[in-house]
């Protein structure tokens, strides 16, 4: 479990496992990062019964207040050996998008990316267009590394994403 300012990161509980399925069900939630695809209760379950299980992914439940469930956030793909991971993060609740809880999961789970599994560069993709959450990584030190043309196709037409790094030095340097 980690806490900063009323938003805690924990292992997901069986309970969340409704809100989870609703957002990744939410095609305006998910296309702020991804391609909509509806995902059937079966899929979703036997997905979220096997969360954390794989050695190469870490899933956290974003809560505040103690209690309220608002979002997602993993590292994923994480690399031992080259000290690396993808990071993944959604707010699931809309009510609780744009009040800085996002940009506080994100401090934590690269916090706990670079102090406990000992990484060395956290990486991500984001859509061009998604200028709220570009703006959070930045805030976490995430330096834009290239531009991704064409990189998905979404609603018809092809998407550019940015592909973003944070390095653990630049990292802790700002926030400690």
């Amino acid at each position: 479990m980690y806490i900063s300012n009323n938003v805690m990161l924990r292992i997901p509980k069986i309970q969340d496992s409704s809100s989870y399925f609703r957002w990744i069900n939410n095609r305006e939630i998910v296309e702020y990062n991804a391609n909509f695809i509806p995902i059937s209760i079966e899929s979703h379950n036997q997905w979220f019964n096997n969360l954390n299980i794989d050695p190469s992914s870490r899933y956290f439940s974003i809560v505040i207040n103690k209690e309220q469930l608002i979002g997602s956030c993993s590292l994923r793909k994480i690399n031992f050996k080259e000290k690396s991971a993808q990071l993944q993060v959604r707010i699931g609740e809309k009510k609780y998008l744009n009040k800085g809880y996002g940009t506080i999961a994100l401090s934590l789970l690269l916090k706990f990316g670079f102090s406990e599994l000992k990484l060395d560069r956290i990486i991500l993709n984001v859509l061009e267009t998604n200028i709220r959450a570009i703006k959070a990584y930045e805030k976490c030190c995430f330096k834009k590394i290239r531009l991704l043309k064409n990189e998905v196709y979404m609603n018809g037409s092809y998407k550019n994403m940015y592909e973003m790094v944070v390095e653990k030095v630049e990292f802790l340097r700002n926030n400690l």
